[in-house]
């Protein structure tokens, strides 16, 4: 499972111990230390929508500048 996945065997022990305790929620990510996130997750899905579903007419890929037109003032 370990070399299927490219983690160590000790990452699959701790799903394992995780699926264990919690089955299919306790694999879900948990919370991390360090500074909070500071876009909230409306923010995020509006940027995930416009990477996926739109081209921008501009270039062939988004850039961070273009991003930063495109999603205008949601950032702000």
């Amino acid at each position: 499972m370990a070399a299927a996945q490219r983690v160590s065997r000790k990452i699959v022990h701790k799903w394992k111990k995780r699926f264990i305790e919690s089955g299919p929620e306790g694999l879900l990510d948990q919370a991390r230390p360090g500074r909070p996130s500071g876009i909230d997750a409306e923010i995020v899905n509006h940027l995930l929508t416009l990477t996926t579903s739109r081209i921008p007419h501009e270039s062939t890929h988004w850039s961070v500048s273009l991003m930063a037109k495109y999603a205008g003032s949601c950032l702000i």
